[in-house]
């Protein structure tokens, strides 16, 4: 059986969004699991021979998912997504030190964010993609350095609403890609 083949531990509500590799030892898979009604985060780890739920913050009260994820080196990988719940939605971006998922404080410029793919260059240079809330228009990038996150500039004119994917390349080569509901 091949590992993408191999039986996980998701439940029947469970959604896995995006998977990323390190090596055929380090496969992250996130995405969301349904229980008390409210989605959650959801994390599965692949150590080469199964898949493992790992446990991730999931805001309390809150409807949280994870969209993207990425590996960048053994013991390095960040996930990203929303989390929503009163007062609106909001960015949600993780952090994979080795030994436990921790939630990283990111600018969120509106209170309608959300965070949908992510691509690193190197540990101080990873780049994640959505939407800014703030209006049609208003796709979203955002860049970490290795100490914090930051709003990151697109240029006009872009004839995208929001971002759903990234490939950053190297240091000022990166790539999104999106989608307009504009005619």
């Amino acid at each position: 059986m091949a590992a993408g083949e191999a039986p996980n531990p998701r439940g029947p509500n469970d959604q896995l969004f995006a998977i990323s590799a390190g090596s055929p030892r380090n496969v992250w898979a996130v995405g969301e699991r349904t229980f008390n009604g409210r989605p959650h985060t959801l994390v599965l780890h692949w150590n080469g021979r199964r898949w493992k739920l790992v446990a991730s913050p999931s805001p309390a009260g809150r409807h949280s998912t994870l969209r993207g994820v990425v590996v960048v080196g053994r013991g390095n990988a960040w996930a990203v997504g929303s989390s929503t719940g009163a007062g609106g939605r909001r960015l949600l971006i993780e952090h994979w030190d080795g030994s436990a998922w921790h939630r990283v404080t990111a600018p969120s410029p509106s209170s309608y964010d959300l965070l949908s793919a992510v691509s690193a260059v190197s540990p101080t240079d990873i780049w994640a993609v959505g939407i800014d809330g703030q209006g049609p228009g208003k796709p979203l990038a955002e860049h970490w350095d290795g100490h914090a996150w930051s709003v990151s500039t697109t240029p006009p004119p872009l004839r995208v609403d929001s971002f759903s994917g990234v490939a950053a390349v190297s240091t000022g080569d990166v790539w999104a890609v999106g989608d307009s509901n504009a005619p």
